[in-house]
């Protein structure tokens, strides 16, 4: 009776209601429930919904022409349930048992996504054959050349047919993710984690105005590097980068930029600082097929110096808006850059002075360099889809990001050495790694790692695994090389 509550105390009413009045709101009270059953809402658990969709089998068979076109439901804190009748009209939201969320009113479809639902629940893959877990379910069924179906799919490898009825219907369907947690390697009181090698177990700590580098493998830090010729308090940091094989060292502050031998822990060169304005970040990335090349860039220039003994090159860019990222593909042959919030992105092979394509792309959020460098992965802002572009063949393709966050967006991508996997960075609280099979772009597990934008960073090491460090912490994750589906 709630419902006679809710008008009453509206309008504060204290006017008694006629029986007739009260008959009739009491017959709308007392039928809510079955009007949302009638809409395909029934039950809230895997087992009255599978009951349910029986009972729609054995309507059709007995003749009843009300039952839905398709029928799906999926099970998480509930029922994700979404109907599409016989005339076009979709109904979807979520059924907790104690409220419905999404709202009972249709939406119609036009005819044409209403014929391409007909022609999508036609060409729907026969089930998997193995048993797929209750938490994982998708139930499918409906009306299929005048007959009656129903299959169960797995969430954890979505059919693209069940991802395209989805989306045409506008319901949500979230893919489901092993759950993996990260091991914490390293701890310290002295600082925090600012960069690690990918090449070998190495990590460097900044703190108490010096660097320190740790050797991941034992776990002792190494002594204490008092390079710098001022005090590392007075000036901040702002940008730090090491060789792959962990060798050299260059980071950048307010008064220059330094190359340090981590081997015999001394200067190998020291330069004036980079361009500086306002609070545009400064960016280092080395490169190449011996990684002898370091791209340093200011506010408004690129440049490129020889890495063992910092001198100059070759200018790559200038009067650029601002640079705001910088990456050398894993094999080091490609450079790509993103100037003013990365509205633009310039793409070199790192021997040449000219960049070979430019993107401009409205508000990325997040860009990934695949290991040989020939595709740039794209996040936008506000954008469910990822954008892959071949700069060699100018081609472009979108795939779904999949992820359980629909406002969200990726802000950094990062692929395995062997190219085979893909980890992206969700800006979502707390923080989120999502794993990827990048021949797919198949979800298979998630990271829910945590980290506070701007003190998080992340390598995908040559072995294939992963690096977190998190402030005064570093946790290592070991990547499954199989999805839920394939085991």
């Amino acid at each position: 009776m709630r419902l006679l509550r809710t008008r009453q105390n509206i309008g504060d009413v204290k006017t008694k209601f006629s029986a007739k009045e009260n008959s009739l709101c009491f017959v709308f009270a007392f039928l809510l429930p079955f009007y949302a059953n009638a809409q395909g809402m029934r039950g809230s658990d895997l087992a009255s919904t599978i009951k349910w969709h029986d009972e729609l089998a054995s309507r059709f068979k007995a003749g009843d022409t009300n039952v839905p076109l398709l029928s799906m439901a999926w099970f998480f804190s509930g029922v994700w349930f979404c109907n599409v009748d016989q005339a076009g009209g979709v109904s979807a939201g979520l059924d907790t048992g104690h409220s419905i969320r999404g709202g009972l009113g249709k939406v119609p479809l036009n005819e044409t996504n209403r014929a391409l639902i007909v022609q999508l629940i036609n060409s729907l893959p026969p089930p998997p054959s193995q048993l797929v877990p209750d938490e994982r379910k998708i139930v499918l069924s409906g009306i299929r050349s005048n007959q009656w179906f129903q299959n169960i799919y797995d969430r954890a490898n979505v059919p693209k047919e069940v991802e395209q009825l989805y989306e045409i219907t506008g319901s949500q369907l979230v893919w489901f993710f092993r759950q993996l947690k990260g091991v914490r390697i390293a701890h310290s009181d002295l600082g925090h984690f600012v960069c690690a090698a990918r090449g070998v177990p190495i990590a460097v700590l900044l703190g108490q105005s010096r660097l320190q580098v740790l050797d991941m493998s034992s776990g002792n830090l190494t002594d204490r590097l008092r390079v710098m010729p001022y005090d590392f308090g007075w000036s901040p940091l702002d940008r730090l980068v090491m060789s792959p094989d962990g060798k050299l060292l260059v980071y950048a502050t307010h008064y220059g930029v330094h190359g340090i031998d981590l081997k015999t822990k001394k200067q190998l060169w020291q330069k004036g600082h980079l361009e500086r304005d306002g609070l545009a970040s400064k960016e280092l990335a080395i490169g190449s097929d011996k990684d002898q090349f370091l791209f340093a860039s200011g506010a408004h220039t690129l440049e490129r110096w020889d890495l063992a003994t910092g001198r100059y090159l070759a200018t790559l860019a200038t009067n650029q808006p601002g640079i705001e990222f910088l990456e050398v593909s894993r094999n080091g042959r490609v450079l790509v850059a993103g100037f003013d919030n990365n509205r633009s992105i310039a793409i070199w092979e790192v021997e040449k002075n000219e960049p070979i394509r430019r993107i401009t792309e409205p508000g990325p959020a997040g860009i990934g360099v695949s290991p040989d460098g020939e595709t740039i992965a794209i996040s936008v802002y506000g954008h469910n889809k990822l954008q892959l572009f071949n700069w060699r063949s100018n081609e472009t393709k979108e795939v779904p990001m999949r992820i359980p966050y629909a406002s969200y967006h990726f802000i950094s991508i990062y692929w395995s050495s062997d190219g085979k996997q893909v980890a992206a960075c969700i800006d979502s609280d707390p923080r989120s790694i999502v794993l990827y099979d990048a021949a797919t772009w198949k979800p298979f597990a998630q990271w829910i790692c945590g980290g506070a934008f701007g003190q998080v960073e992340f390598v995908f090491a040559d072995d294939n695994n992963l690096v977190q460090l998190k402030g005064p912490e570093i946790f290592h994750l070991e990547v499954p090389r199989k999805s839920l589906s394939e085991n």
